[in-house]
């Protein structure tokens, strides 16, 4: 599951009218914050995709994205094939691991505050989503979960989305 807040705390109660399921929260990055929502928490992949990048994306982070992207969905799809390649750094791959244990991943909604910049927290989502369908699983999110401030964020909201 990713979200926060009490998008999430509502979705965790739905949760527990099915109780042979077992929900794992992916938090954004590679730091869990132990106790909230009493939980299995995962990294994320923010540590992973956005280390480094802290400013404007020009042409060279836009690279590091892509390149990271590539490397990620690499490993998920051979992590699903069960075949050899190099582990991945700052919580990527037990993020991956994570996901390796689950059905669906389903999207709540935003899991970052006010503020941040949303088109670099929409394609670490769309990332998540991409390699989750790359390990097996379904993805699923609230239809308005997401709200898009320009074309960009819209063309990431689909891929998140699946559609």
């Amino acid at each position: 599951m990713i979200g926060d807040g009490v998008a999430l705390e509502a979705a965790l109660d739905r949760l527990q009218l099915e109780p042979e399921l077992e929900p794992v929260i992916l938090v954004q990055d590679a730091t869990i914050t132990p106790g909230r929502y009493g939980h299995e928490h995962a990294p994320g992949l923010g540590g992973y995709l956005l280390a480094g990048i802290d400013d404007r994306i020009g042409p060279v982070e836009l690279a590091r994205l892509v390149v990271r992207t590539a490397r990620l969905l690499r490993r998920a799809r051979r992590l699903r094939a069960a075949k050899p390649s190099v582990p991945l750094p700052n919580g990527a791959e037990e993020c991956l691991n994570s996901l390796t244990s689950c059905e669906r991943l389903y999207v709540i909604g935003p899991d970052w505050q006010d503020g941040a910049a949303l088109t670099r927290q929409l394609w670490r989502l769309a990332a998540t989503a991409a390699a989750a369908r790359r390990i097996g699983l379904t993805v699923e999110s609230e239809p308005d979960a997401l709200a898009p401030a320009d074309l960009a964020d819209r063309l990431l909201i689909r891929l998140i989305r699946g559609s």
